[in-house]
């Protein structure tokens, strides 16, 4: 009997919050110089206990079972800054993350030698950005990113057969994403259109029926009916193509084409409040004996500054992908995060998120899940680019198959300095 496995992928808590209409990004502080190119180095270390570090469900087969161990990661990481002209940037930047256990992966993964650690499980990224804008309205933007990281078998979202040992597999992940808008001068009209592709590679010859490019185009047209206050229209193709679906694919994938609408409103609903609300409808068709989906979808995310010390945020959303371990899920998440000001240094950030996810054949089933976390975040009063982190996380997941349940409990201490 064949047994579904997957990749596990250490996630946190991201809890996306509502930006207000017009909203600009306030610019980092510019510690570090080189004529007119900006410099903005960031370091960051963590020590982690972790009692399923595999994201494994509890299924008594040796080698298979939760494995529990403390380990360090090390991210450093540059970003280089050129502006010029209008409101306009060029920038680039590396980050490499290591990751080096403590002993129960040696033994786990596949009698891994532990020497080999930091260079089997290291990521490396890469990007590269412009962004031009003119006085008339018109923007242009080009952002470029390539990740190659390494992923468990067995956690929660790549279908194989029986697993038999644990192993890091290699999967290359680059995006492309012009963008073009426009400020109607004189209106409150706004234009978007861009294109997303994103290519997934497997340096695994075995996983090659999973290398996709996914083509999104996308646009959206705002209107402004209060001073940060817009509502808009929106619409996504999402274009599924595999390199080579049939070989070696224990999940019969098949290339789909689709896409998603939206209609909405964002912005500010006070001085302190923002939100985004919107609907929609989403449709995938399969060119193989697959069936269509479709579904509604929903957004809603607020942000609220209650007071300087005091801000939350939360959200629901429901959406539509393409996924690994069947061809299709429909994700239903709802999440919430608080941040407290204990001090004029020291904040408690608590947050939480719950989600169903409902996946179609071959592998049909219902996954609902819980993601918790609470953690303390201080800084020094003498050296403002230094920050310290301790806090613990908590997940949780149930399925109609068992092999996709699990929980995983982490304390974690972070450092981190930003210049």
């Amino acid at each position: 009997m064949k047994t579904a496995c997957v990749l596990a992928v250490a996630a946190g808590i991201a809890l996306p919050t509502a930006t207000a209409w017009g909203a600009e990004r306030e610019p980092e502080a510019v510690r570090l110089r080189a004529g007119v190119l900006e410099l903005h180095p960031t370091a960051t270390l963590s020590a982690v206990y972790d009692d399923n570090i595999f994201k494994v469900h509890d299924s008594g087969v040796y080698g298979l079972e939760p494995v529990e161990d403390v380990y360090l990661t090390v991210r450093p990481q540059l970003q280089a800054r050129i502006p010029f002209g209008y409101r306009s940037f060029a920038a680039a930047g590396y980050a490499w993350q290591g990751v080096k256990y403590s002993g129960g992966i040696g033994e786990a993964a596949s009698g891994l030698p532990e020497s080999t650690v930091w260079d089997t499980f290291n990521t490396h990224e890469l990007f590269a950005e412009v962004d031009f804008r003119t006085t008339g309205g018109l923007g242009f933007s080009l952002r470029d990113d390539f990740e190659r990281k390494s992923l468990f078998l067995t956690a929660t979202e790549l279908a194989v057969q029986a697993p038999t040992e644990l192993e890091p597999v290699p999967l290359y992940q680059h995006e492309i994403k012009p963008t073009l808008t426009y400020d109607l001068e004189g209106s409150n009209l706004n234009f978007e259109t861009g294109y997303r592709l994103n290519t997934d590679r497997f340096a695994t010859p075995r996983y090659d029926y999973l290398d996709k490019n996914l083509h999104r185009p996308y646009g959206k047209v705002s209107y402004r009916f209060f001073p940060r206050t817009a509502a808009f229209v929106e619409g996504e193709g999402y274009l599924v193509r595999y390199a080579e679906p049939g070989k070696n694919a224990a999940v019969p994938k098949a290339n789909a084409g689709g896409w998603k609408a939206w209609l909405g409103a964002e912005g500010a609903v006070t001085g302190r409040l923002n939100a985004v609300a919107a609907l929609g409808r989403g449709r995938l068709a399969y060119t193989a004996d697959v069936p269509t989906a479709e579904v509604w979808l929903a957004r809603l995310e607020v942000s609220h500054r209650r007071t300087e010390r005091t801000r939350y945020a939360l959200g629901a959303t429901r959406d539509l992908f393409d996924a690994y371990s069947t061809n299709y899920f429909v994700s239903n998440r709802v999440y919430a995060e608080v941040w407290q000001s204990l001090a004029p240094t020291v904040a408690a950030v608590v947050g939480g998120s719950y989600f169903v996810n409902d996946y179609s054949e071959p592998y049909a089933r219902v996954d609902h899940g819980v993601l918790a976390s609470a953690k303390v975040e201080a800084g020094s009063s003498m050296y403002d680019w230094l920050r310290f982190s301790l806090g613990y996380t908590r997940e949780q997941r149930r399925s109609d198959f068992d092999w996709f349940s699990y929980h995983a409990n982490q304390i974690f201490l972070e450092t981190e300095a930003a210049l």
